[in-house]
């Protein structure tokens, strides 16, 4: 979404790959942490 608003602003390319990186590298964190909270707390049968 940021992304698709800095391209409307007309944002230079290379701060609009950084903004799209950004955001995979912040998905990969939070799932990693996601997964080791969820392996120390043990995992709840739904």
């Amino acid at each position: 979404m940021a992304a698709l608003l800095m391209a409307m602003a007309e944002v230079d390319h290379f701060w609009i790959a950084n903004v799209i990186y950004l955001t995979f590298v912040l998905s990969a964190i939070l799932g990693s942490v996601a997964k080791i909270v969820a392996y120390r707390r043990g995992f709840q049968p739904w």
